[in-house]
């Protein structure tokens, strides 16, 4: 048994060796990128539009890809190795940028980084941006609180919650930001229609901080 012992510890030792060594899975990296809008005319809005940082709570605020294995999405937790390039709060504001400047909405289009006047501001939460993989099927669901303000005037021109819900084609995380891709589209092609249709609607006390 002696002699057994000895002869089996040093394969034993390099198997755990091998393993403690193993790289862990590399980290794969993700960028929006929707389907852009054709314009619908002139510009709605004279002048420039700036399109501000959306706001995030707790998880949304970070990197990494959130998924719930809950067909009630109860629980939260985050993936170790799939990330976004960018926190979403960044990525769907560039988004956005990019998409009402293809749509023509305003003369310009800006972001806050450019330090410029502005005639227009949108502001917004990223309520929820998350991958659903529970037994009903694998999902995602992009919701966002959104709202349109004039500047000039200290007026409401839009103000809604946007959300989308796409399924995925399989269970692979490629196919789940595709589905994100579809997602963002909608609610941004939600909020553009509101844009193309708004008129002001209520008055924003001044004491709110954003005139």
């Amino acid at each position: 048994m002696r002699t057994m012992i000895l002869r089996v510890l040093p394969a034993l030792l390099i198997v755990g060796c091998q393993a403690a060594t193993e790289a862990p899975p590399a980290d794969r990296f993700y960028r929006v990128a929707v389907s852009q809008p054709q314009p619908a005319g002139p510009p709605v809005l004279e002048g420039a539009l700036m399109v501000g940082r959306l706001d995030a709570d707790g998880l949304t605020r970070e990197r990494p890809v959130i998924y719930s294995a809950d067909d009630d999405m109860r629980s939260l937790a985050q993936h170790d190795y799939e990330l976004w390039i960018e926190p979403p709060s960044r990525l769907l504001g560039a988004e956005m940028v990019r998409y009402l400047r293809s749509a023509e909405i305003a003369e310009t289009v800006v972001t806050p980084d450019l330090r410029v006047r502005s005639d227009f501001e949108i502001i917004g939460t990223i309520q929820r941006f998350e991958r659903q993989i529970g037994r009903s099927g694998p999902s995602v669901t992009v919701s966002l609180d959104l709202a349109l303000i004039d500047r000039d005037t200290d007026q409401l021109r839009v103000i809604d919650d946007y959300s989308a819900e796409v399924a995925c084609s399989d269970t692979s995380m490629d196919a789940a930001v595709t589905a994100f891709n579809q997602a963002i589209a909608g609610v941004f092609a939600e909020f553009l229609a509101d844009i193309r249709d708004s008129e002001p609607t209520e008055r924003i006390p001044m004491s709110c901080g954003r005139c």
